[in-house]
C-alpha cells in the first residue's frame, strides 16, 4: 500500500508541476519589414518577436535565412546572424506579454526586383541551446529607389 501511495504522490506532483506555463515566442509578420534602400546601398531587416506567455523568455538569438540565389551569392552564405558589434550572436530576452524588435542593416548593392524579396528572408529564433523556437518569413517589402 505504501508503494502505491508513493507512486500516486509522484504522479500527482508530475501533473501539477509539469503542466505549468511555458514561454510562447511568435513572430509578428505584419509588423516585420524588409527595406531595400538603393540610394544608400543598404538592406534593412526589421522583425518583431513577441512573447505571448505570462513568463519571460530565456536567452534567444536570431538568424536570417536567405531563400534567394542572388542574396546567397551576394552574402556568400545562406544565413546571416543578428550580431552585436563584435560579430557574436546578439542574445536577447523577451519579457512576459511583451515584444522585442530586431533591426539590422547590411551593405547591399545587388539589384533584385522588389516582388522577388517577398518571403526571400526568413527569421529563425533560437534558444541559447540552439533550439529553434520560431521561424517566420518577411513578406512586407519596401524599395527606396534612387
Amino acid at each position: 500500500m505504501k508503494h502505491i501511495s508513493r507512486i500516486l504522490l509522484v504522479v500527482c506532483f508530475s501533473v501539477l508541476f509539469g503542466c505549468g506555463p511555458q514561454v510562447q515566442i511568435e513572430g509578428n509578420e505584419s509588423e516585420s519589414n524588409l527595406i531595400i534602400d538603393e540610394k544608400r546601398d543598404l538592406l534593412a531587416i526589421y522583425a518583431l518577436v513577441e512573447n505571448t506567455s505570462t513568463i519571460p523568455s530565456g536567452s534567444l538569438y536570431a538568424k536570417f535565412e536567405l531563400h534567394h540565389e542572388k542574396l546567397i551569392s551576394f552574402f556568400g552564405q545562406d544565413a546571416l546572424i543578428f550580431q552585436d558589434q563584435s560579430g557574436d550572436p546578439f542574445m536577447f530576452k523577451v519579457g512576459a506579454n511583451n515584444g522585442y524588435f530586431i533591426s539590422q542593416m547590411f551593405d547591399f548593392t545587388e539589384t533584385i526586383p522588389e516582388e522577388e524579396f517577398v518571403g526571400a528572408i526568413e527569421v529563425v529564433i533560437y534558444t541559447d541551446k540552439d533550439e529553434v523556437v520560431e521561424q517566420f518569413p518577411i513578406t512586407n517589402v519596401e524599395k527606396v529607389e534612387q
